[in-house]
């Protein structure tokens, strides 16, 4: 009875891992958004000439990301819960930092669409 009732480190690894795909999947269309304005380019150092094919920028953005996050589920269910905790803290990190970006994005749109 108590263990249904306590969190399952797996299930929230798996729910932040889709927010974090989610997230990631947002940045890709904010970006490519704000980029065919002419008023903003791309400062990620590793995206600037990603972003100049749409279809790159899709499998760097999307696929690839995809995979992994499938590919990094099946490995977790073979981990300890404690390894699982280390796994959630990373993923909190990862996670502020693309809700941050995705923040910034959201300015820039905004800033955008009051210049108009």
């Amino acid at each position: 009875m108590l263990k249904s009732i306590t969190r399952n480190p797996f299930l929230d690894l798996r729910r932040k891992l889709t927010l974090l795909y989610i997230l990631n999947a947002s940045d890709i269309v904010f970006t490519f958004g704000l980029l065919k304005t002419g008023m903003f380019e791309e400062v990620n150092s590793l995206m600037i000439n990603i972003v100049d094919n749409p279809w790159l920028s899709i499998i760097t953005k999307l696929i690839v990301p995809a995979a992994l996050i499938i590919y990094i589920l099946l490995k977790l269910e073979e981990l300890p819960d404690n390894n699982l905790k280390i796994c959630n803290y990373f993923v909190n990190t990862v996670l502020i930092v693309y809700i941050i970006i995705n923040i910034m994005h959201l300015s820039y749109l905004g800033l955008f669409l009051f210049t108009l």
